[in-house]
């Protein structure tokens, strides 16, 4: 076989000899970026950002055969096989020379091509050779109505098929009310009578109170009748089914994401099981149903006759689902439906519009099967390529003619159309194009088959007849690689598989749009065979990479790396998931969720991504925004001191800290919201109950009051992170001998959630505090109504105050030692009075001053960063010698300098946590310490362990919340952790 496929791809090639165009096209690269904006712009906005992320944004200059060029970044022309083929419709390749040629004669002898309501030959002649082909199948005859395309074909078959059912109704009602009428006049003569035995027997009772009169009997009748007669049509199709998107065809589609904003619009269809042959008779006998007729004895006594109905309008099959995987639909099933259709009388429609006209080696794929349909729908490859035509072939026997009256379009039947028809039947016998393509798709599956084998973690299987067939990529979860599992999980695997192919390998395959992991394979008939060859070489490749966990090679493009530069694949499959304990199901869940810090920490759970720089990172975390999904990677079994345990779940959310950041500058056009909502749903779906959102997502979520979801506690963790970071600085004042009645603190980020409650504890324990905001508009503000919110408190606690002795540590002792001060509290002044007295004095900027300037900080012997900037705020030139700095923010404000120069100063994290147990949270791009977690991981865990359900940091954080949550810390043997931890925020500096 492999020698006559040799053969015939030869002979294809001397054919296809008018495709050798040796003048390479004008490139206008203005034109074209013109052109590709204005489509997306103009006629596809939500096709963008897929295309562009996986790179097939191009824009095709000519095409021939099997080959189509675009103009590249550098202005050369890049040749691509295709195995698209026009979705099935490319046959005979792109512009076939045959098909262009019958185009120019057609258009060169002047012909008129729209005139509708006259005799139009090239369509009869294409209709005859079109039902002349069905016929020496299936031995019956045919009437053609021609289309403009595959929906149109689906929705003329529909027509049709409705017609023919209202048509058997309109008959059988026409009969009902000729018995009926002739009863009534038989009644005004004689006393006719219905036992209610009758009908009771007929079910027309079903335990109701038996009508009392003659009339109101007949009334029953025809209630039932009439209800039967009018219920709507029910069409059958198959699951993973597509015909099409008209509001017709869309309807026997069975992809819900297609069919479910027009719900209201589409016609009722049920989708049978082609692996359940049986439940498809206990579906057809379900909806058998009946009405009633009536007749008349001699004795003038009313006999109810029973006669089935059904509602059922056509069952339509394609038999090979093309959208829904490249799938043949079995021959035991296709004699299953057979045999019901005609028992219930209900046309059996085959949709062949893909896998038709030659694709699978047989003029219609069906022959394989042995079973003959009512109805065929062709289209696609009938157009060579270049026309947009479709054909409905209806068995003779059941056509309606006044349906050539009803149906009708305005392009349909065009002479133009015809003749390339009448071309491509031509091609398709003298080329002995089926002969070609059955033994080309034999070789090329057989191929495709032995790569199975060689890995079976990488194809699962080859499935289709001929040039039909489909790559099904095997299931990814168990992937070393997290990228590979997660792209598979969310349903992409074979688009990124197809911009892979395309990139690396120059071939264009796309995926089916109903199964994410198959792979389409489409080629023309007179693709070579050095190119099937190829086509294996490529697969090869592509399977090596995914057994090889390799998501660096799989994904480059991605990050615009769109060279196919060939180098060994370095095996990455060992980068098995974290180990951790089994979990006990029956625990209490709880989820965090966390993102990146910052770009380099795709490298801490992608290990491949090495090979990345950070520029190249940071785009691909971009580019990849438009498809990524929060990802569930790590579970550890948490325990209390006093033996409570609980399930905590990360979950991270696929962004960075820069673009959490820059989308709170526009957040309605960033997905970073919805994103951070995903997430919080995808928490639930694994039976979390407590929801905690670390890092930005609380910000992006407006600490949490985005968030809708009346059956989670959701928590930002703040409150915890505000009282483990106050234990931790004045536990780092202890270790400095830092007398906090002399010590000046800074606080950067005060005008913030977390600032402002930080500030408001704190100052119960420093006499000197510098309040720092952003140089965003009203923060400078927000920090003076935080002052006056202060000071008025502390003067409030300072009136109440009997003795010296009972006057607080902090700001309180430093009002108590101002001369103004005293004198108010002497008065008896109200805080009003006294914040107005004291809101003019100079001496208020020395116990709390704000400020929107940074190097404010520089006198300061603490401080403390609770900013929610991605940027290294805290320079070495703005820090004091000798300084305590509690950096609480996420990622780290300070400089990395400061902390690997500056000997002098003591730097920490403030919100970590030691965990009573010591267990390592398993989370790779989170190297924490082992036993320790962030305060805010630690409030989630709290709530879970003591069954705590209230929002204690949801929304604007309270004290006495504060306050709560750190007595269950104590409670459960939460404690702070050692101050001088490893920072883990200094990963990814970039010098880049």
């Amino acid at each position: 076989m492999l020698a006559q496929v040799h053969t015939q791809s030869a002979r294809a090639q001397s054919i296809l000899q008018p495709y050798r165009l040796t003048q390479r096209s004008e490139c206008l690269p203005k034109a074209a970026e013109l052109a590709w904006d204005q489509y997306f712009r103009f006629v596809k906005p939500g096709l963008e950002s897929y295309l562009k992320l996986l790179g097939l944004d191009v824009i095709y200059n000519r095409g021939h055969a099997d080959r189509l060029y675009y103009t590249g970044h550098a202005g050369q022309e890049v040749e691509i096989l295709d195995l698209v083929g026009g979705f099935g419709s490319c046959l005979l390749g792109h512009n076939n020379p045959d098909i262009i040629s019958v185009l120019l004669n057609e258009l060169n002898r002047a012909q008129p091509n729209l005139t509708q309501g006259s005799n139009q030959a090239e369509a009869g002649r294409l209709a005859a050779r079109l039902c002349g082909r069905l016929s020496k199948v299936t031995g019956k005859s045919y009437i053609c109505t021609f289309g403009n395309s595959g929906a149109d074909a689906v929705d003329i078959a529909m027509k049709h098929s409705e017609l023919e059912r209202t048509k058997k109704i309109q008959k059988l009602q026409k009969a009902f009310n000729h018995h009926f009428t002739n009863l009534k006049n038989i009644q005004q003569r004689n006393r006719c009578h219905i036992e209610s035995e009758e009908l009771r027997q007929a079910g027309l009772l079903q335990g109701e109170t038996i009508p009392a009169s003659f009339k109101d009997k007949l009334r029953r009748i025809e209630y039932h009748n009439r209800k039967i007669f009018e219920q709507p049509a029910l069409f059958l199709a198959l699951k993973r089914a597509f015909h099409g998107k008209s509001v017709g065809s869309l309807s026997l589609t069975y992809n819900e994401n297609y069919r479910r904003p027009f719900a209201a619009l589409l016609p009722k269809t049920h989708f049978l099981d082609p692996t359940e042959p049986e439940s498809v008779e206990t579906f057809f006998e379900s909806k058998w149903q009946h009405y009633y007729d009536l007749t008349v004895d001699e004795n003038f006594r009313v006999h109810i006759d029973k006669k089935p109905i059904s509602p059922i309008a056509a069952l339509f099959i394609e038999p090979i689902q093309g959208e829904g995987g490249i799938l043949p639909v079995r021959s035991k099933f296709l004699k299953k439906c057979r045999r019901l259709c005609d028992q219930y009388q209900i046309p059996m429609i085959f949709d062949e519009i893909q896998c038709g006209m030659g694709r699978t080696g047989r003029f219609f794929a069906s022959e394989h099967t042995g079973v003959f349909g009512d109805i065929y729908l062709l289209s696609k490859s009938l157009g060579g390529g270049l026309s947009k035509i479709s054909a409905t072939l209806i068995d003779r026997d059941r056509y309606l003619d006044e349906f050539s009256l009803i149906q009708s379009s305005t392009f349909a039947e065009d002479p133009l159309s015809s003749a390339v028809g009448n071309k491509v039947l031509d091609l398709l016998e003298s080329d002995q194009l089926l002969k070609m393509v059955e033994e080309k798709g034999a070789y090329l599956k057989k191929r495709l088959e032995e790569l199975k084998l060689r890995y079976p973690e990488s194809i699962d299987c080859v499935r289709g007849k001929g040039l039909m067939l489909g790559v099904a990529l095997a299931d990814q979860q168990n992937s070393g690689s997290v990228m590979i599992r997660q792209i598979d999980a969310s349903g992409y695997l074979a688009y990124f598989a197809s911009g892979y192919l395309f990139h690396q390998e120059k071939i264009r395959a796309l995926p089916t749009l109903s199964d994410s992991r198959v792979l389409r394979l489409e080629p023309s008939a007179y693709i070579s065979c050095a190119d099937l060859d190829r086509v294996v070489k490529a697969f090869a490749h592509l399977c090596e990479v995914l057994t090889k966990c390799n998501a660096h090679a799989l994904l480059r493009f991605v990050a615009g790396d769109h060279t196919a530069t060939r180098f060994p694949v370095k095996d990455y499959s060992q980068q098995q998931r974290p180990e951790s304990k089994p979990i006990d199901d029956s625990l209490m869940k709880v989820g965090f969720l966390v993102h990146f810090l910052d770009e380099s920490q795709l490298k801490a759970i992608e290990s491949s991504f090495v090979n990345f720089s950070s520029r190249e990172q940071d785009r691909f975390i971009r580019n990849m925004m438009s498809v990524a999904k929060p990802c569930h990677i790590a579970s550890t079994e948490i325990a209390s001191a006093s033996g409570q345990k609980i399930n905590f779940n990360l979950i991270v959310v696929p962004m960075t800290s820069r673009h959490m950041s820059e989308s709170l500058k526009n957040p309605t056009d960033s997905p970073a919201l919805p994103m951070v909502k995903d997430a919080v749903k995808l928490a639930r779906k694994i039976g979390c109950e407590v929801v905690g959102l670390g890092q930005y997502t609380s910000i992006i979520s407006n600490n949490g009051e985005s968030i809708i979801e009346p059956q989670l506690t959701i928590t930002t963790g703040n409150s915890f992170t505000v009282a483990i970071s106050v234990q931790s600085i004045l536990k780092a004042a202890r270790l400095k001998d830092l007398n906090l009645a002399n010590a000046s603190l800074s606080l950067i980020g005060a005008a913030g959630n977390i600032g402002t409650a930080y500030a408001q504890i704190i100052t119960k324990h420093f006499t000197r505090i510098n309040l720092i905001g952003s140089s965003r508009t009203g923060s400078l503000e927000r920090l003076e109504a935080l002052r006056a919110r202060i000071i008025k408190e502390t003067y409030s606690v300072l009136a109440q105050c009997k003795s010296s002795s009972s006057i607080p540590a902090g700001i309180a002792q430093s009002l108590t030692k101002i001369p103004l001060v005293k004198k108010l509290l002497h008065d008896d002044a109200d805080e009003q009075i006294a914040w107005k007295a004291m809101n003019s004095e100079e001496w208020l900027d020395d116990v709390i001053s704000v400020s929107t300037d940074i190097s404010s900080i520089n006198k300061s012997d603490i401080i403390v960063a609770v900013s929610n900037s991605h940027e290294r705020l805290i320079r070495s030139e703005h820090v004091k010698q000798n300084a305590i700095i509690c950096d609480v923010s996420v990622p780290c404000s300070t400089d990395p300098d400061i902390i690997q120069k500056r000997k002098d100063i003591m730097f920490f994290t403030g919100g970590i946590v030691k965990l009573p147990q010591g267990e390592k949270i398993h989370a790779p791009a989170f190297p924490l310490p082992p036993g320790h977690v962030f305060a805010c991981m630690a409030e989630t865990m709290l709530l879970g362990l003591s069954g705590f359900r209230e929002n204690l940091s949801y929304g604007k954080l309270e004290i006495k919340n504060i306050e709560i949550i750190d007595s269950l810390a104590r409670q459960h043997g939460f404690e702070l952790g050692p101050l001088k931890t490893q920072n883990i925020f200094l990963q990814g500096v970039s010098s880049d």
